[in-house]
């Protein structure tokens, strides 16, 4: 015992360029003041819903590695919390690994607040604004990564800078503006698809966007437990010696995460998106006619992808489905007010035409007919129903054009992650 403590003080005194403390108290001051660096934590931040099995795969491949793994936090609030406990007993991580499920137009299932919404840039940068996320700061350093383990995500560069500034309580800086007027300003007219009558297309403007409405967006791919429980408003708190004016590096790849796969527990794949309305689907001989138009330089073959569900060769490419609705309610004060969409076009009509519902088809940017349209009465409320399915081809990232083996998914490679 008495030789690990003359170990201990000796390391102390050389690694120290200032006086050494003579006294026990102010030893141990200096011992907690350098605090508890930890290599890294890992944040499953959602819970697997009908076969899919992405949380529980990622789970098992971090415990693998012998790298902790919290698996009960589902929001950047509560993430952010659990940081700043751990650096309140001087416990900081090097790497700071989040899981979430994304797409390019849904945003993050992860949540900006316990009870909040999805992540989005629009929706994290309000939270941010309105002081909801306490400053993740004081539990950085320039060192740390945080790592997004998130499908898509570095393809994304406004959401990723809202999430580098929310945790190095940073100020917003041109590129991530924007949204002040509850739209994407670089989006000044939209292409929604075209009229089958006249093949004359659908446009919307942006700039008649209403900054005030709120659309009913429900989604079939959410994975966020629901909990009555009041959130918490939170400014920002006080950094500390240890992180002042940190700027942690925030990474994620512009490809699919896939964990759990046949031949690797965890790799990279690029996606290839097609649509179609959903229950409405022609067959995959007409839609890998339509991949191949769409993606006219790939040597893929659709058909076979299209067909192929699951992995059955390492790096063969497979495909996945998953449904996008959106839903609106409009309420009339008197019901003969209600406009009689008596057909398909007069539906779509009504849809391009409508500043409400351009918000989020702009947001969306899916075209009209790929939707299955519905609308209904009921009392002085009109409904309007749509539903798209997204057909996903991924083609597992091989180390060469002509092998099988996967590509280990580093993060410092800038050919698969973005790094800010």
């Amino acid at each position: 015992m008495q030789i690990r403590a003359i170990i201990i003080v000796f390391l102390v005194l050389m690694g120290c360029k200032k006086p050494f403390p003579t006294t026990p108290e102010t030893l141990l001051a200096l011992l907690l003041e350098m605090g508890k660096k930890q290599e890294s934590i890992v944040f499953i931040a959602g819970f697997d819903q009908g076969d899919n099995t992405y949380y529980a795969n990622a789970k098992s491949y971090f415990k693998e590695k012998g790298m902790p793994v919290v698996d009960t936090l589902f929001s950047l609030e509560e993430i952010i919390d659990w940081l700043n406990q751990k650096a309140e007993h001087r416990t900081y991580f090097g790497e700071i690994h989040i899981v979430s499920h994304s797409n390019p137009w849904l945003g993050m299932s992860l949540r900006t607040t316990k009870n909040g919404q999805r992540i989005t840039a629009k929706t994290l940068q309000d939270a941010r604004r309105s002081g909801q996320l306490a400053s993740a700061a004081r539990a950085l350093s320039d060192e740390t990564k945080i790592i997004f383990h998130s499908c898509g995500l570095g393809e994304n560069r406004k959401l990723m800078l809202e999430l580098k500034h929310t945790f190095s309580n940073s100020g917003d800086n041109e590129n991530s503006s924007g949204y002040e007027n509850g739209f994407n300003q670089e989006y000044p007219e939209y292409l929604l698809g075209k009229s089958s009558s006249n093949n004359t297309p659908y446009k919307i403007s942006a700039k008649v966007l209403s900054p005030n409405f709120e659309t009913n967006f429900n989604t079939e791919l959410r994975n966020h437990p629901s909990k009555e429980t009041a959130s918490t408003s939170k400014k920002g708190s006080s950094q500390n010696r240890y992180t002042q004016g940190s700027l942690p590096r925030v990474y994620a790849s512009t490809f699919f995460n896939v964990f759990g796969g046949k031949f690797a527990g965890h790799y990279l794949a690029k996606p290839y998106y097609g649509f179609y309305p959903t229950g409405e689907s022609k067959g995959p001989l007409y839609l890998s006619k339509e991949f191949k138009r769409a993606y006219p330089e790939t040597g893929i073959d659709w058909f076979s992808a299209l067909k192929t569900r699951t992995e059955t060769q390492a790096g063969t490419p497979y495909s996945y489905k998953f449904n996008i609705p959106v839903n609106w309610k409009f309420t009339f004060d008197d019901v003969r007010d209600i406009p009689a969409l008596q057909n398909r076009e007069a539906l779509l009509d009504f849809i391009s035409e409508s500043p409400e519902m351009a918000e989020t088809l702009l947001d969306l940017n899916i075209p009209l007919e790929k939707y299955r349209w519905r609308s209904d009465i009921r009392g002085n409320t009109l409904r309007i129903k749509g539903k798209t399915t997204v057909l996903c081809v991924l083609a597992p990232i091989l180390q060469d054009a002509y092998g099988t083996e996967y590509q280990n998914p580093n993060v410092t490679d800038p050919s698969l992650y973005q790094i800010l």
